[in-house]
């Protein structure tokens, strides 16, 4: 999401996102035809409750709300979900609380609203993108909070909130005249709901009479060219202080609360059709804010217990059956779209043959594309089991093995001309192994709580080895020691291949999940999820020398033996760390372009990384260099999260939190001149 320039010397480099009244309707469980992700971004700076969010030029205004001292204020922040980043602008003219906000694309409108001391506000104000600044437009008629607005047809509509008791008022700003007019009201009077619209028509969902205990389930759409209203399904969950976005002529509507509790609920309405539940949402809120951008709905905010509670939560939501499973291109190639990349729905795991130069990266749909690594077009897909998340290859066969968690089962693709040849049967396959100078395959069975060893000539197991839930798994064709980690225990099991016996149990950190070996240097790299670690064993010792920290959540890695780098994948932030080898020291970060990775492959010829995402394929120049901090923030990076080069050290310079990387005695004399070790860009 969101800088300067830069000044440098020798020693220092600096940088100064129908009615169906009546009826009780079941909730209908849709088929499981979609793909539905929630994805936990960078938190809102200020955290609050009550807000608003409002899309304008594909960036989220976030508006005004309580803050942590449970007082009215009127910060805007925004959020470039492009780049994972805030921003600030001028503030909101007026301290206000519970406000309503539209967008006609160019400017935004907030209505309403309380004061510090609860009174109901008949504020309006207008923000100007293109001059950033605030202007007042005429007083809204009906002074109240808590109500809901949205621009329809180029006119900016208020409806429902409250003063002392919930209202049912329908009032339209026209901005040709300047001038507000009443129009019909709402059927049911409400407060705190929340509204949406589809094909030019207002949907009015939920909302309460003013107590916690008096929630409603109301839908009702208003019609603005004909003035008229139709109450529609009542929403199965009835709530107050819930959000709703429109998306692809769908409503998704989140959160809320009652007495007891905030809610988590995600239930879908497609008009005409009815409504169906949904994934949940990871965290309880209500008082949130949400914005559509592009693929996604963005949640901000909110309370987390009933009340007057906030947080700085910052989360996606993404359902594939109402949005294009693909989004990621790659600017410099013009690929006819039939075999472009971009092609690639839902990815899930990724290798790549460095001898071929050919990538393979399965999807959640059952298939497996093959991508021709210079031209980055698809030049095969093919059909395998279900849920194929894992895959690896034998590069001196040129075979490609295929782990289908969803039908139990291994394919085996021939990789000269990418066609199955081959499966065999594995109860509850997960990660996948091979030994290429052995010619054994290894895969673990997470909920078996097993390691099979499979005879790659016959494709026959020969051994099981018990270990409690085990996850990631790699092998050191040099050595023939055998690694995986073991989540429930959090440790490292080495084995010995030659006997299949376990000789080491190694305690790593807390729940482990991606391993890998650099055979040239018999080193171990062990992602530890909630830790955010990266632990280094020494295979020859079965010892851990060392521990690194790295960005939350590190989920796979690799490791590229011919540079002696290693990369892992980290969901939060979206980003790709990168750990020298040589020194075991994290010496980059790299924002990815589009959603939480999940695999990540390294070609050893070419030193190209192949990343899946949740959404995407994204391929990256392998590490040569630190980049400078000013390159850094360019490419993304929270100052936060800048990495500096060996020997150096990250200072901020205190009038203008400007980052530099320099060398201890440097450091010394600029933090004697006013510099700080302290300091943070958003």
């Amino acid at each position: 999401m969101p800088f300067s320039n830069s000044s440098s010397d020798e020693e220092l480099e600096t940088l100064s996102s129908s009615s169906f009244l009546n009826q009780t309707l079941p909730i209908i469980e849709k088929p499981k035809i979609s793909e539905e992700i929630w994805e936990t971004l960078r938190s809102v700076p200020t955290p609050r409750s009550e807000v608003v969010a409002v899309n304008l030029e594909d960036k989220i205004y976030v508006i005004g709300g309580f803050d942590q001292n449970s007082k009215p204020t009127n910060v805007v922040e925004v959020f470039d979900s492009k780049n994972n980043s805030w921003g600030v602008v001028n503030p909101l003219p007026k301290k206000l609380h519970h406000v309503g906000a539209a967008s006609d694309g160019k400017k935004i409108y907030v209505v309403g609203g309380y004061s510090d001391s609860w009174n109901p506000s008949s504020s309006f104000f207008i923000f100007d993108l293109e001059n950033g600044s605030w202007s007042e437009g005429p007083n809204m008629p009906t002074p109240r909070g808590a109500l809901t607005v949205q621009f329809v047809d180029g006119k900016l509509y208020a409806i429902g909130g409250a003063d002392r008791i919930a209202l049912s008022v329908n009032e339209e700003y026209d901005p040709t005249t300047n001038q507000w007019s009443t129009k019909s009201p709402m059927p049911t009077a409400r407060e705190h709901l929340a509204s949406a619209v589809i094909d030019e028509k207002m949907y009015l969902i939920g909302g309460r009479l003013i107590s916690l205990a008096s929630n409603l389930d109301s839908n009702e759409v208003y019609d603005p060219k004909t003035d008229s209203w139709e109450k529609l399904e009542p929403m199965p969950t009835a709530r107050g202080g819930l959000s709703a976005s429109s998306i692809n002529g769908t409503i998704f509507v989140f959160g809320g609360e009652s007495r007891s509790t905030a809610f988590d609920e995600n239930e879908q309405f497609i008009p005409g059709e009815g409504w169906y539940t949904r994934m949940s949402m990871p965290i309880p809120r209500h008082g949130l804010g949400s914005a559509t951008v592009q693929d996604s709905i963005y949640l901000i905010g909110g309370g987390t217990h009933p009340g007057i509670t906030v947080s700085g939560i910052n989360q996606s939501y993404y359902n594939s059956k109402f949005i294009p499973g693909f989004i990621f291109e790659f600017p410099e190639i013009e690929a006819n779209i039939d075999n472009s990349i971009r092609t690639i729905f839902l990815p899930c795991a990724v290798e790549v043959n460095s001898q071929t130069n050919q990538v393979y990266v399965t999807s959640r749909s059952s298939q497996v594309w093959v991508v021709d690594g210079p031209t980055q077009t698809i030049i095969k897909k093919f059909t395998v089991g279900e849920n194929p998340c894992e895959l690896a290859i034998n590069e001196d066969k040129n075979l490609i093995y295929i782990s289908n968690e969803g039908s139990n089962s291994i394919d085996i693709i021939d990789g000269e001309n990418n066609s199955k040849i081959d499966s065999f049967d594995i109860e509850d396959p997960y990660d996948i192994a091979i030994n290429p100078i052995t010619n054994t395959i290894y895969i673990t069975s997470d909920l078996g709580g097993l390691l099979y060893v499979v005879d790659g000539k016959t494709n026959k197991i020969v051994d099981t080895i018990e270990i409690p839930k085990p996850c990631g798994l790699s092998v050191n064709s040099q050595t023939n020691m055998i690694y995986v980690s073991s989540e429930s225990t959090d440790s490292l099991i080495v084995l010995d291949g030659n006997t299949n016996q376990i000789v080491a149990n190694v305690t790593v950190g807390h729940k482990p999940r991606g391993v890998d070996v650099n055979p040239n240097t018999d080193m171990v790299y062990i992602t530890n999820t909630e830790s955010s670690s990266i632990t280094v064993l020494d295979g020859f010792t079965n010892k851990v020398i060392k521990t690194i920290d790295v960005p939350e959540t590190p989920w796979r890695i690799v490791v590229e033996p011919n540079t002696n780098m290693i990369y892992a994948t980290n969901t939060n932030p979206r980003m790709v760390s990168v750990i020298d080898g040589s020194t075991n020291t994290l010496v980059q970060k790299i924002l990815l372009k589009t959603s939480n990775p999940f695999d990540i492959s390294v070609n050893s010829n070419t030193n190209k990384v192949y990343v899946t995402t949740f959404r995407s394929f994204e391929e990256l120049d392998g590490y040569i260099d630190v980049p400078s901090p000013r390159k850094q923030i360019i490419q993304g990076v929270s100052s936060s999260d800048i990495v500096c080069k060996s020997g150096l050290e990250l200072i901020f310079k205190a009038t203008d939190n400007s980052p530099a990387c320099v060398n201890s005695s440097t450091s010394q004399k600029l933090l004697e001149r006013g510099w700080t070790n302290l300091g943070k860009i958003n």
